[in-house]
């Protein structure tokens, strides 16, 4: 969004982080068939720490599944990895 790049309300001489990160994951699992791309929507004073947090964790959690697995039931194992990546933030 263009609130990324606009100065912050609270305080006009500050600028605003962007608090959005990308992600793509090339081969997930080793595949060569799979690929995982991201947008990771930080909020809050803390969002860009947390997104970016996210965006080193995910692909080493993501990569310790099984694809088989993952590909059977993907809703479930991305349920599964998510909360991962949560407990991970506490």
């Amino acid at each position: 969004t263009r609130a990324g790049f606009m100065a912050n309300k609270q305080d006009p001489t500050k600028r605003k982080v962007n608090q959005d990160r990308a992600i793509v994951i090339r081969g997930v699992c080793g595949s060569s068939d799979v690929d995982l791309i991201g947008v990771l929507d930080g909020h809050g004073d803390d969002g860009h720490m947390v997104s970016e947090h996210v965006k080193s964790l995910l692909p080493k959690i993501i990569n310790s599944f099984n694809l088989k697995d993952l590909m059977s039931d993907p809703e479930k194992g991305l349920k599964t990895v998510v909360t991962q990546v949560i407990k991970s933030l506490k």
